[in-house]
Formats: C-alpha cells, sequence, structure tokens
C-alpha cells in the first residue's frame, strides 16, 4: 500500500473557511465566546474608519495566554468537537477564532499578556504562501489599538482588511455607513445572545462595551413585567444528561414599554421571536423556532417563549453548527417539546385573544386595527383563515418568506395618501370597488376546502371579498 501526503493548500483551505455562512455579528459572538471562557469580565469592542478604512478590535480581561497558548488558539483545528471541555467552556470545534475572524477579515492579529508575558500573533492571507507559518511580531506601533491592552492579563484580538465590506469602487462615506449599520447590528445581537450574563447582577458580572458605550441586555421573555406569564419549569434528561425547559407568555405588545416594544419590532416583532430558544452555559445559540414541530408561526402564538438550557455534552446530538448560531434537537427530546408547545401555544392564543376588549382575532378580516404606545396601525391579519390557508400549502422555507413580504406590504400602507384621499372624496365608494375576478374567487374556494374549512366559513371569507 502507497501512502500519498495530501496536506491541503493553506491558502485554498483558508479561502473556503471563509464562506461558511458567518455574519458580522455572529463572527464577533464567537470571538466573545473566547473571552467568556477565559472569565473576562470586561469586554470591549473597539471601532474605526478612518479614510475609508475599516477596523474591529475585540479587547478583554481575561486570564490571557501564554506564548505556547497563544500558538494553539491561532492553529486552525486546536481543541476538536470530540474532546471533553470544561461546562464554562463555550467553544466546539476549535475553529471559531481563525473562522470566524477570517470570514470578515484578511489580516488577523492576536495579542495576549499572560504573567508578565505579552504575546502577539498574526495571520495574513495576503501575505500567506502555501504554508502554516504563523508571524510572531515583535514590533506592536503599527496595529491598531495594541496600546489598549494593559499590564494586568487579557487578550486584543484584531481585524484589518474587512474586505466583505470594502466593495471595489465604493466612496469612504459608503464604506463607513455599511460600517456603522453592522456595528449596529452586532449591539443588537450581543445584547440578545449574552442577555443573560448581562442581566447578572453580581460584583465580577460581565459587561460588553461597543466604543466605551455599554450594551444593555434585552430580555426576550420581558421578565420584569408583572403580566409575563412563567409556567412550571420542566426536566428532559438524555444520556444522563438534564436539560432544563422553562415556558413564558409574553405580555401582548400593546403593554409593553416603547423602549422593549422598538427592541422587539427589531428582531422582527413578536410572531417572529415566537418559538424555542436554546442556550448552551447561559449563552444564546438559537431562537424564534418551533423546529418543524408546529406547523406555522401565529399571531396568536406570537407570545409564547420556551427557555431550553443544554449542557455542552450534548452538543453532538444537538447538530450545534461550527457557527453556534443553528440547532436541531434529537428525537428523543422532539416528543418531549412536541407536548410542550401544545399547552404553550394554547396558554398564548388565550392571552392574545382577551388582551383588555380593545383586540380581538378577526378571523375573516384582512386587516386587523391595532393600538401601541407608539398610536394606532393596521396590519395584515395573518389569523385570516385565507391567509392561514395559503401559508398551510407551503414550506418552512416559504411560510418564512411570504411573511417577510406580507411584513414589508403592511409596513408601505400610504396611509397619508388615504388619508389625504378620502377628505377629498377622492376614494372609490365601498359599491364601486370591482368584484373579485370569477376565476380567482374559484381558486380561494378549492385552496378553503382543501384546508377542511366548512361551506358557512368558506362564504363568510368570500363575502368579504365581493362588492
Amino acid at each position: 500500500m502507497e501512502l500519498i501526503d495530501c496536506t491541503p493548500r493553506p491558502s485554498s483551505l483558508i479561502e473556503s473557511m471563509r464562506n461558511v455562512g458567518y455574519t458580522m455579528e455572529t463572527a464577533v459572538a464567537d470571538i466573545i465566546d473566547n473571552s467568556i471562557a477565559a472569565q473576562a469580565s470586561e469586554i470591549h469592542i473597539l471601532h474605526r474608519c478612518e479614510e475609508g478604512i475599516p477596523c474591529l478590535a475585540i479587547l478583554d480581561n481575561g486570564q490571557g495566554m501564554t506564548r505556547e497558548e497563544l500558538i494553539e488558539a491561532m492553529r486552525p483545528g486546536g481543541l476538536g468537537p470530540l474532546q471533553k471541555r470544561p461546562p464554562q467552556d463555550l467553544g466546539r470545534f476549535g475553529l471559531g477564532l481563525k473562522t470566524a475572524s477570517f470570514s470578515q477579515c484578511r489580516n488577523l492579529t492576536v495579542i495576549s499578556q499572560k504573567e508578565g508575558e505579552l504575546t502577539a500573533g498574526q495571520w495574513d492571507l495576503d501575505q500567506m504562501e502555501d504554508r502554516w507559518n504563523l508571524r510572531l511580531l515583535r514590533q506592536l506601533d503599527k496595529v491598531p489599538f495594541a496600546d489598549r491592552l494593559g499590564e494586568s492579563s487579557g487578550t486584543l484580538v484584531v481585524w484589518e482588511k474587512l474586505d466583505r465590506l470594502c466593495t471595489s469602487g465604493a466612496d469612504q462615506s459608503s464604506v463607513r455607513d455599511a460600517f456603522l449599520k453592522h456595528v449596529e447590528m452586532v449591539r443588537r445581537h450581543l445584547s440578545l445572545v449574552f442577555h443573560r450574563y448581562l442581566e447578572e447582577k453580581r460584583t465580577a458580572a460581565l459587561k460588553i462595551l461597543i466604543n466605551h458605550e455599554s450594551i444593555p441586555p434585552f430580555d426576550p421573555y420581558f421578565r420584569t413585567y408583572e403580566a409575563t406569564q412563567r409556567l412550571p419549569e420542566e426536566s428532559i434528561f438524555v444520556r444522563d444528561a438534564h436539560i432544563a425547559v422553562k415556558s413564558f407568555i409574553i405580555p401582548h405588545y400593546s403593554k409593553l414599554k416603547a423602549v422593549d416594544y422598538d427592541a422587539l419590532r427589531e428582531l422582527g416583532g413578536p410572531a417572529a421571536t415566537q418559538g424555542f430558544y436554546v442556550y448552551r452555559n447561559k449563552r444564546l445559540l438559537a431562537w424564534g423556532d418551533w423546529f418543524r414541530l408546529r406547523k406555522a408561526k401565529t399571531e396568536a402564538s406570537g407570545l409564547a417563549r420556551v427557555m431550553i438550557d443544554i449542557p455542552n455534552d450534548l452538543d453532538d446530538l444537538w447538530s450545534l453548527d461550527i457557527k453556534k448560531s443553528s440547532v436541531s434537537p434529537p428525537e428523543a427530546v422532539r416528543r418531549e417539546l412536541s407536548r410542550i408547545i401544545d399547552r404553550i401555544t394554547e396558554h398564548s392564543t388565550r392571552t392574545y385573544t382577551s388582551r383588555g376588549q380593545r383586540f380581538t382575532i378577526q378571523k375573516y378580516s384582512p386587516w386587523v386595527r391595532e393600538e401601541s404606545n407608539q398610536g394606532v396601525r393596521y396590519r395584515i391579519n395573518k389569523e385570516q383563515a385565507l391567509v392561514q390557508a395559503f401559508l398551510g400549502t407551503l414550506s418552512e422555507t416559504s411560510q418564512k418568506e411570504f411573511s417577510a413580504f406580507l411584513d414589508v406590504l403592511e409596513r408601505q400602507l400610504p396611509t397619508e395618501a388615504i388619508y389625504n384621499d378620502k377628505l377629498g372624496g377622492n376614494l372609490e365608494a365601498k359599491h364601486a370597488v370591482p368584484s373579485i375576478e370569477p376565476e380567482h374567487l374559484l381558486t380561494i374556494v378549492a385552496l378553503l376546502h382543501r384546508q377542511g374549512l366548512s361551506e358557512d366559513e368558506i362564504q363568510k371569507i368570500t363575502a368579504t371579498l365581493k362588492s
């Protein structure tokens, strides 16, 4: 038998590693995982964009690394997924630092200090030949933010050459605007993903700052509100490991403070953020998903949230991906979660339909009038039977796309133009609006029949479509 050395070409392999699906916010979160594992209590995200050249760094006051530890940390494929990790370790594949960084930049510098020893290593993809030769730096005066690393222990990760932002031909102003937009998305993402760390009241609780401004936590369960309902905690045992499950019914968004309502809307609103929230060591991995255990997300179930805490020795069963942003529960857990869904969505629907008599689910009307702290708005009624019937014919992906399309449509409702036309007497009288085309009406009736609606329900729906 002949053995042939097929060592991957570094340049080709790294270019492939750059395209595993990270966004800037998930990449930054992956770096912060390392800082938390190093017991950092303060993490600074530093950024600047001078003359259209963006740069971003993550600085922590954690334990830091020795020369040998830093070299190992910068080695692609360090501590792998099959090796046992301590409970507080948020790593998974031993690729996070490198893969997350390379997904955003072409120049990665890591400077770390431990026990009085300062070490700096750098990967520059533009200077890399087909050899895994890590550059150890002696001069740090040209490394952005290097002067921010204090005399005590800590680590600084610097991203330069953020080529994914600097598209060819883009002017300095466009690059800066795009960069700041991504930084804002990072802030929003971290406030949710690490909210349980940021909520802690102990002396050494974690603080994350962006250019000296603290990131406040965003609690998706709104636990400070008296109106939030907490259902009894449950436990699921898999392979002798304990999975804790806590269910919440959040208040209707008309009862939220303006700042909380805006934060919820930034994440997609109640309907988009309903579902399971999966954590490992208090770090949020995935959220806003029913794992295909429920047919579709509805407005009525939009108040339901389920917190799931999994230990890191069950990563393989949950199919945790390299970005730590996607999970899939094992079959034994899915059966238990399916039972929980039925109960919590029933609670959500009951809460949604009995919120102060001001709001009702209108089964047949295509529009819903809603009041909030922001005023009155009109939304497409996703509980309307025809909309639900159509959603039932779509795949999960198509359902999300169609719901997103409806959200865009309702946000572009020309309310001011309608108001002006109403005042000017220019709107068509209701009896003058043309009836729906007969062939379209037949298609709708057939669709409703396939969804199992009664003749009486179908007649009520089609009556709203006729002049």
